[in-house]
């Protein structure tokens, strides 16, 4: 398996949650070059152990739907998060110190840790997470030209937001009670987790933003008016919807027959698209497994302008 593939993930995994936690430890960040901000490694992440504690589990996943059954919410980012901090109190090879630690001056909140963990070799380490889908909506590769899907978030915002405000916070003064009650001195490794894919308009070039990495995620959006131009270019896939927080990880139907394209494009056209809508095609392996080969965001029309 190569770090990344989304087709060997589904292929892999039968099991929804366990696929989203593989997709969440095993995907690469988005970003590969960004000025003073250094990322976990795909290198760090016990990758063959890891593997092979995902394929155990997809065998008996019931912790992982009874721990996520305790952190239910509908943000794709708290699903993120609690994936993320099931595989690290699993990791052999790292102590979870604090998740979600708050950092307050007087009654002032300054931040939380979203981690803090103490490696093998007594390292601490400080990280910030997060999970995020951007659109093109310029024909550009400046982080500001990509946007969320409701537009209220942009690429060049969040990195500067993790690393001008997220990640300095285990560098301040008013840290270091927090730090010390979870028994750390010294002032933390201080590192980024930034998943999720870039998506680029359904007619131009597929492109990712200036530093972002070559095995990214990658993905199409379309406005809902112009659904049948796309559609005429993948006639044979069958699509399923992806509903909040179940974003992360690619699809994957086992039973039943997802719709048709041209089913797809009739059902659309016949009722009103007024929020973004995260889909899936899927196409049919030699096992018969109906296996994720595009993603695609369904916008309002007009969301362009």
């Amino acid at each position: 398996m190569v770090e990344g593939d989304s087709g060997l993930l589904a292929e892999t995994f039968r099991d929804d949650a366990v696929r989203a936690l593989a997709w969440s430890v095993l995907s690469p960040n988005l970003m590969d070059d960004v000025p003073d901000m250094t990322f976990v490694a795909t290198e760090d992440v016990l990758y063959s152990e890891t593997l092979s504690w995902l394929k155990s589990l997809d065998d008996d996943p019931t912790r992982l739907h009874e721990h996520l059954a305790t952190e239910a919410s509908w943000k794709v980012g708290v699903r993120f998060e609690a994936l993320l901090a099931f595989w690290l109190r699993w990791r052999p090879d790292c102590a979870l110190l604090g998740h979600n630690l708050q950092v307050r001056d007087g009654g002032r909140t300054l931040g939380a840790f979203d981690f803090i963990m103490r490696c093998q070799d007594g390292r601490v380490e400080h990280w910030e997470v997060a999970v995020k889908f951007y659109l093109q909506r310029r024909d550009s590769d400046d982080w500001s030209a990509w946007v969320g899907p409701n537009q209220r978030d942009r690429l060049d915002i969040k990195l500067e937001r993790m690393r001008g405000h997220q990640l300095p916070l285990s560098s301040l003064r008013e840290s270091q009670d927090i730090l010390r009650s979870a028994g750390v001195l010294d002032v933390p490794v201080q590192r980024g987790v930034l998943k999720g894919a870039f998506f680029s308009p359904w007619d131009r070039a597929a492109r990712g933003p200036q530093g972002s990495r070559s095995a990214t995620p990658r993905g199409r959006w379309v406005e809902a008016h112009r659904l049948e131009d796309y559609g005429a270019q993948v006639p044979g896939c069958r699509w399923t919807q992806r509903e909040k927080p179940n974003w992360l990880g690619p699809s994957r139907c086992d039973q039943g027959l997802p719709m048709t394209t041209d089913e797809w494009i009739a059902k659309t056209n016949a009722r009103d698209v007024g929020r973004p809508e995260l889909w899936s095609g899927l196409r049919r392996n030699e096992a018969g497994l109906w296996l994720e080969e595009h993603t695609l965001f369904l916008l309002p029309s007009g969301w362009e302008n």
